[in-house]
């Protein structure tokens, strides 16, 4: 578990590391995968060697999901819908 400066929370558009906000719903216009029975999904974010957050996995009870970033050098340029993994 996250806390402090890494913690990660969500709201319906944006995903929050830290003090950075991620708007990856708001870019894909879609509902991110909820389960009214668990309230606490976990994720894991994976990094390329430049620092970009490439990845971004939630896990919600036995299900999880997984969110992928592209780039174009520094650029964010495209972002997955939620897949389940």
């Amino acid at each position: 578990m996250l806390s402090g400066p890494d913690a990660v929370t969500t709201l319906p558009s944006a995903v929050y590391v830290g003090a950075h906000r991620l708007w990856v719903d708001a870019l894909t216009h879609e509902v991110p995968p909820t389960d009214p029975s668990a309230n606490n999904p976990s994720f894991v974010l994976t990094y390329d060697v430049s620092d970009n957050l490439t990845q971004i996995d939630m896990t919600i009870g036995a299900t999880t999901y997984r969110k992928t970033l592209g780039y174009t050098g520094q650029n964010l340029t495209s972002v997955s819908t939620w897949v389940t993994v």
